[in-house]
């Protein structure tokens, strides 16, 4: 993973840093890097090439969490400021958080996941549909539908293949259960581990001729019984509106909490670029009267934008770390250390540059 990682990154720093010379004839003046949370040997990666581009140039290298790039994210194309205090969702492939954020660096985490993110989930359900016999090729239908022509790869996430299918399924077909809806109501937290075992058991009654007779829960592929498309149109759905409708009700209960600190919903993550999630947002926020502001689609998704943005956002407000090629990177970085990562590994903040 992390040899071609480094592949990848160092054609693209090289491509990035001739578009800068060429456009604006001049070298960046700040280096930004993520240093975590993360898979360590793509920080390890991305952290050795930011100090050598850094050292080079001889320019401030900016250390970076992951989280707080997506956390700002949204505020980068708003026509008028927005100011802390806000109340953030972050749904993401590897996290589902509730934060408020009281200032830049300064977030209190409301709720988490206890297991699976909202993202994980979504990447799973759609392996397991990917996975089973259907009286047509679903990939090749998600080409159709999504105007994609290139055959030979399939460059879909898990949650637009789901959202896809379930942009013409029955939510209503199989109901499968809202996670902490009876136990635990009140607790603004996440869980969706029973939800993806809830999704594998109605798959596999619906194709696997043994299933009603072992309680074995994998598929067993010679056995299986083809699916309809409607059928994996209708699962997508059910388990789509499910997974969002378990967000938005713990969502209320912290748009509720925090209503007395702040009446401004700030949403990101890739799961944020779900149009569906996106409209019940919306009606959420309206009806609580928040105002709500969600990262641009094309910026939903890890990116070097939202890296960069959280880079400038600490410059311009002077709160930044001092210079150092003796960085290294953190893998379990908990959002709600940031601050104090900054003043404990490198001072005050702002001096030294």
């Amino acid at each position: 993973m992390g040899s071609m990682h480094k592949q990848t990154l160092d054609d693209m720093i090289v491509e990035s840093l001739g578009y800068v010379y060429n456009k604006f004839n001049t070298k960046p003046t700040n280096v930004a890097v993520t240093i975590g949370p993360g898979l360590p040997p793509c920080l390890k990666v991305g952290l050795t090439s930011a100090k050598k581009v850094a050292s080079e140039l001889e320019v401030p290298l900016i250390p970076i969490h992951h989280l707080e790039g997506h956390l700002l994210m949204p505020l980068m194309n708003q026509s008028s400021t927005i100011d802390f205090p806000y109340l953030v969702l972050l749904v993401s492939g590897g996290h589902c958080l509730i934060a408020f954020a009281e200032s830049l660096g300064n977030y209190e985490i409301i709720g988490t996941t206890q297991d699976d993110s909202i993202g994980e989930c979504y990447d799973k359900t759609a392996r397991l549909l990917q996975s089973i016999k259907c009286d047509i090729d679903l990939k090749e239908l998600i080409k159709e539908e999504l105007g994609i022509k290139t055959i030979d790869t399939f460059p879909i996430s898990g949650g637009k293949f789901i959202e896809t299918l379930a942009s013409k399924g029955d939510h209503n077909k199989y109901e499968f259960t809202i996670p902490m809806r009876k136990t635990r109501k009140n607790d603004i937290e996440y869980s969706f581990s029973g939800l993806k075992s809830d999704v594998l058991r109605v798959v596999k009654s619906l194709t696997d001729i043994h299933s009603r007779k072992t309680q074995n829960t994998k598929l067993s592929e010679e056995n299986q019984i083809p699916l309809t498309i409607q059928q994996v149109r209708d699962i997508a759905a059910s388990f789509q509106y499910t997974a969002c409708t378990h967000i938005l009700d713990k969502l209320e209960l912290a748009l509720n909490t925090c209503a007395s600190r702040t009446k401004t919903l700030i949403v990101s993550g890739g799961v944020s670029s779900n149009s569906y999630l996106r409209s019940n947002l919306h009606r959420l926020t309206s009806k609580k009267d928040f105002n709500l502001y969600l990262s641009p689609i094309s910026h939903c998704t890890d990116n070097a934008v939202m890296i960069a943005f959280a880079a400038l956002r600490r410059l311009q407000q002077n709160q930044f770390s001092p210079n150092t090629l003796e960085l290294d990177f953190k893998s379990r970085f908990p959002i709600n250390t940031i601050q104090n990562y900054y003043e404990q590994s490198h001072g005050e903040l702002g001096k030294g540059i």
